[in-house]
């Protein structure tokens, strides 16, 4: 089976069913990268009150990204798992940050 490529991956990210406005993708985005950055930050595993506590996002908010960040997200048991592709999207966002 294949890797997604960025592509492929910005479509579970950015909601394709959704047309978004350049203002809101750029909030989604952050978002999201709030949510992956409380995760990574907890040794790349976090409960679902762990998320909500370091971002301070509403609870309606992190259950709607995280519906769309299966790529970067996984869920096992009561915890939320941070997978290498999500690792990566933080090292590039570090990345672009930084210039």
């Amino acid at each position: 089976m294949a890797k997604p490529d960025n592509a492929e991956k910005d479509k579970y990210f950015f909601d394709n069913r959704t047309i978004m406005t350049g203002e809101t993708q750029l909030r989604a985005r952050r978002t999201r990268m709030k949510i992956l950055k409380a995760i990574a930050d907890r040794n790349g595993s976090a409960g679902f009150s762990e998320i909500r506590d370091a971002t301070d996002l509403s609870t309606g908010s992190i259950y709607y990204h995280l519906e769309r960040m299966v790529v970067y997200v996984t869920k096992r048991s009561k915890h939320y798992h941070i997978t290498k592709e999500g690792l990566q999207l933080l090292d590039q966002n570090a990345q672009v940050a930084t210039r």
